[in-house]
């Protein structure tokens, strides 16, 4: 009845129009020749087009109808209600129609056969109307999907992703603003304080979330630092009130009430500098100011205005929103919420002379942001860490070692960095982004302990990435380089790279926390900083094996987030290992034959036996021996030539014999070493890795200790001399032509003939007539024999050549070689350059053979 008593007026005003229109107009269109026509003979699609229309038009509109019912609904609520064009709309339909029927019932009695068009136009908006005010009723603001697992520093907006559980405190906020009664007075103004990155935001939007169900509370939310300047801040600020309640309800001229008070106050503070030379009683501005007052009073509700970010503006616009506060401070039903770091703002004041009280003297109650509790924080550092190792498959024993060693950093230093969640969710982000791209070719520690530095320690970040060489002990550019590796210059002063580290942890606030994580990651620093040594004493063999950041092959990777294009993933290494591990012995044997030639078209084979050898460790012992067999079966397809990229100058084939002896050393079992030397021994057909395996029995001073230890040498040296005789004695084979392209011939013969110093037996006259036998027959292996115990063998046009004579007269009668050669150099076909190497080889020997006499 109230709305009724109301908006009399305005509804006896529709009614009469809709009177004057039903009596003047409606019979003046009826009695038109071309509308009587279309009514008499109405064309059924026409009917159908026209309720066509009809319903298009409502399914388009239908969202802005909705939205616009809602409006209307609530604006019955209020006491006192303007006569809006929805009122207007829905009362002249009703008398318009009542009217056209009454006062026009003998020429509507013509339109019979349009009848069930109009029938059905009622029907479909009767149907439309129970559909907007049913569904606008039961209509909630849906929850947005909000994925838990999201690390964006976004503030949370439900208390389901409250992980700091701050329930309680947000209940006692939210008392404290239902406990204001909605007719207060004048407005009040409540302080939210907190620093950067405590969780201010997301503090709020529980509140609103808590507040938003109770109909004595209407929220403006407000961000003026979204805003470029003082004048558009008004705009705004303003404008976000009369919008949001705009759009809960219709107000008559409320609108336009708002913009002649922006337009007032935006003169006072804009275009007077900030000083309130506004006439606040003049009868202009109460005016207005009491037609604003009156709507808030018609809706009931508390309006909450939040005011965010705060510290984020500039010192002359947070004056200004502290003035539009208390400008608006004595409107009713207002309530304030400043959200800002009391600590920057009081810098700010200070800074311009102010008094450090001023924000008392605008905040009515301050209620400071509790401290998350450290448990809370640390659980959702490690469960976010956890879900992204678990998204990146790592497997759950990798994880716990992660954990265990992680933790131990955590709790020793690195809490610090991590006291709030902002902290955690930037962390989080880098590794999140950066860490699948290279996470099985680096140490996910050591990525960690550097996501930290990157993320809060730009400048440091930056500083181990372009000047490595301050951090790590062997320098980037020596890792191929046998001179730089043994004569890196180590008359660099520790003092001045201290200097430099120190001068770098100057600009940074947390400097002892950067100290120890510099520390944590790189030996050559903790060893700077004795008082900030940590567990980090492994090996470089150590290090390389965990692909730690502070081994010269890891560390480019933690930067690159990538393989370089020349190099063999660590993770290819890892993955073949894994294969062989659950795989046959011929299925090995064939994988790395298929290797070795697959890495010898591509010029990684050197690689490849590298990084076998830094990952054996993840061999299995039943498969260990397989891999060793495989090796010795392969070597003679090993290339014997010398690379300017090989390590210490060494081919890939003195890199198999090596890592061949490697293996059986250290992962073979003392006590099963012997039966498989002499099984390798009697089932290899490559000659010179045999004698390989008894010279490595035999010389003591070498790095196979294990194996020199654990064999009986008499029964290796038998077992290779037996296997020697048999294939090139008894079986007649070739030394020269069957290991010409090996520089390991040299090798076989010379152990041979010398029995590898091993006792006082030697085989010299054995060896002796077999090259003998040889070379009086075949000049080609006359020549490979005399190239081969050359200096220089691949350099014919040098101007002098040197013999090692004193090696191959241990193994053979040079003056029978003497006479062979002058033999030889009177052939008429020799090449030229072969003629010059016999005669160089010539006069060699006669010096020799002279100086021995």
């Amino acid at each position: 009845m109230s709305y009724f008593k109301l908006k009399i007026n305005s509804i006896l005003a529709v009614y009469l129009l809709s009177l004057i229109i039903s009596i003047f107009i409606v019979p003046t269109l009826t009695d038109l020749n071309s509308f009587k026509q279309f009514i008499a003979n109405p064309d059924i699609y026409h009917l159908i087009g026209i309720i066509s229309i009809y319903l298009l038009i409502l399914l388009i509109s239908f969202k802005r109808l909705q939205v616009l019912t809602n409006r209307f609904i609530n604006s019955l609520s209020l006491r006192i209600c303007s006569f809006s064009y929805i009122d207007f709309a829905i009362w002249f339909s009703l008398f318009f129609i009542v009217n056209a029927i009454t006062f026009n019932a003998e020429s509507l009695y013509t339109m019979y056969n349009f009848a069930w068009v109009i029938f059905s136009l009622i029907v479909i908006s009767l149907v439309s109307l129970l559909i907007l005010f049913f569904t606008t009723k039961s209509t909630k603001i849906q929850d947005k999907e909000i994925r838990l697992e999201s690390y964006s520093d976004n503030p949370i907006l439900q208390a389901k992703q409250d992980l700091l559980n701050r329930r309680e405190f947000v209940n006692s906020f939210s008392n404290e603003l239902k406990s204001l009664l909605v007719y207060d007075e004048y407005s009040f103004v409540f302080g939210l304080y907190g620093s950067w990155g405590e969780g201010k935001t997301s503090f709020i939007n529980l509140v609103k979330e808590t507040i938003q169900n109770d109909k004595n509370f209407m929220i403006v939310e407000f961000n003026p630092w979204q805003y470029k300047d003082k004048q558009a801040i008004i705009y705004a600020f303003f404008n976000e009130i009369e919008n949001q309640i705009s759009n809960s309800y219709i107000l008559s001229n409320f609108s336009k009430s708002i913009k002649k008070y922006i337009k007032l106050l935006s003169f006072g503070f804009v275009n007077i500098d900030l000083k309130l030379n506004i006439d606040l009683e003049s009868d202009n501005f109460s005016d207005v100011k009491q037609e604003i007052q009156s709507k808030l009073y018609l809706i009931k509700k508390k309006l909450v205005i939040i005011i965010d970010d705060l510290d984020r503006l500039q010192f002359d616009e947070i004056m200004l929103i502290y003035k539009i506060v208390s400008l608006n401070a004595k409107f009713n039903n207002i309530c304030f919420v400043l959200c800002f770091d009391p600590v920057k703002i009081r810098q700010y004041l200070e800074a311009n002379k102010f008094e450090k009280d001023y924000i008392e003297k605008i905040v009515n109650k301050a209620f400071y942001l509790p401290l998350p509790p450290q448990k809370a924080i640390e659980e959702y550092l490690f469960n976010g860490i956890s879900d992204i190792l678990l998204q990146n498959k790592v497997g759950e024993n990798d994880i716990n070692s992660f954990i265990k060693e992680f933790s131990y950093k955590y709790n020793l230093k690195i809490r610090e960095q991590f006291q709030n969640i902002r902290n955690i969710k930037l962390f989080l982000n880098c590794i999140k982004i950066d860490l699948p791209l290279i996470i099985k070719e680096i140490n996910v520690v050591d990525y960690c302990l550097l996501a930290i530095i990157k993320t809060f320690y730009p400048m440091i970040f930056e500083h181990i990435k372009n000047q490595p060489n301050d951090f790590i002990n062997t320098p980037i550019s020596a890792q191929y380089s046998y001179r730089e590796l043994f004569y890196e210059d180590r008359k660099g002063d520790e003092t001045n790279q201290k200097q430099r580290i120190d001068d770098l942890l100057l600009k940074e606030k947390n400097l002892q926390l950067v100290k120890y994580l510099l520390c944590s990651l790189f030996p050559k620093i903790s060893n700077l900083y004795k008082a900030f040594a940590t567990e980090r004493n492994e090996g470089k063999a150590t290090q390389r094996f965990e692909k730690r950041i502070s081994d010269s092959e890891s560390f480019h990777k933690y930067f690159q987030l990538d393989v370089r294009i020349d190099e063999i993933p660590d993770y290819y290494i890892e993955k073949k290992i894994y294969k062989w591990n659950i795989s046959s012995k011929d299925f090995i044997i064939m994988d790395i034959s298929e290797s070795i030639k697959l890495f010898i078209e591509d010029s990684k084979l050197d690689e490849f036996l590298r990084k076998i050898s830094i990952f054996n460790k993840l061999i299995e012992e039943n498969t260990i021996k397989h891999v060793i067999e495989a090796i010795c079966l392969n070597m003679e397809i090993f290339p014997d030539t010398i690379d300017r990229k090989h390590v210490f100058g060494l081919s890939e084939y003195y890199r198999a014999e090596g890592l061949f002896m490697e293996l059986i050393n250290e992962r073979v079992k003392p006590l099963e070493m012997q039966p498989l030397l002499i099984q390798l021994i009697n089932t290899a057909t490559h000659m010179p890795i045999i004698v390989y395996i008894a010279f490595s029995c035999i010389k003591e001073k070498n790095d196979f200790y294990n194996v020199n230890k654990s064999v009986n040498k008499d029964i290796i040296v038998n077992e290779t001399l037996k296997k020697l005789r048999k294939h090139y004695i008894i079986n007649k084979v070739n030394i020269f032509e069957e290991l010409k392209q090996y520089r390991e011939l040299t090798f076989v013969l010379y152990q041979w003939a010398v029995n590898w110093n091993y006792g006082n037996e030697n085989h010299y006259d054995e060896v002796n007539n077999y090259i003998l036998s040889i070379v009086n027959h075949d000049f080609n292996s006359f020549v490979v024999l005399i190239l081969r115990f050359s200096r220089e063998d691949t350099k014919w046009q040098t101007e002098s050549i040197f013999f090692q004579l004193d090696d191959l007269v241990k193994m053979c009668d040079i003056k029978e070689l003497n006479l062979l050669a002058k033999k030889y150099s009177k052939t008429s076909d020799i090449d030229s350059e072969i003629l010059k190497y016999i005669n160089e080889f010539i006069n060699a020997s006669d010096n020799f053979i002279n100086n021995k006499r």
